[in-house]
């Protein structure tokens, strides 16, 4: 008899492919989709280039890079063919500080895609929170968990969640101001 936990193990494919970072939703790294309450906060990635990325991986790892320059490329490949690319940046090429900011990056790719693509906000708020995990099967610990191990910090999945989180909140926010509106 098997009394271990249930180990949840969904995956961002099939229905779930929209959170992940792979999924062709291209987005523009352009001020007009930053809400003005985090202009500061993603401000040391204001070398915008308002340019369109045809997925969330390609900018992140276009952002990755200190130099504009060594952002083109990331604009017409594959998410795949992009975080192949991203990991292969030499060092010295590297944004300064950028083992401390890849999680603001993160957030901002995830706002810029949230922000451009509102038919991804309603398939994001369905989801439970148990299944916006990254669970991955190639050992990815930092963004992920892995499958194999179980183990993980999850940080893509967490940014998701928070995500998910503000949009309920706000949904619910407007629906008051909608319903004060009618009262008077």
């Amino acid at each position: 008899q098997n009394t271990s936990p249930v180990k949840h193990t969904h995956q961002f494919k099939d229905t779930l492919f929209f959170l992940s970072n792979m999924y062709p939703a291209p987005i523009k790294m352009s001020l007009e989709f930053i809400p003005i309450e985090k202009v500061e906060y993603y401000q040391k990635f204001f070398l915008f280039d308002n340019c369109w990325y045809p997925a969330t991986e390609n900018l992140y790892q276009a952002l990755k890079n200190r130099f504009v320059a060594g952002r083109y490329d990331f604009r017409y490949i594959n998410p795949f063919a992009s975080k192949a690319r991203g990991k292969a940046i030499m060092k010295s090429d590297v944004r300064f500080g950028w083992s401390s900011d890849r999680l603001i990056a993160m957030e901002l790719v995830i706002d810029l895609k949230f922000s451009q693509h509102p038919n991804l906000i309603e398939r994001l708020i369905q989801v439970p929170d148990e299944e916006i995990i990254e669970w991955n099967t190639w050992g990815d610990i930092f963004w992920g968990k892995c499958i194999k191990t179980q183990r993980g910090t999850d940080h893509l999945g967490r940014i998701l969640r928070e995500k998910k989180q503000l949009l309920l909140l706000f949904i619910k926010q407007m629906e008051i101001i909608n319903e004060s509106s009618y009262n008077y």
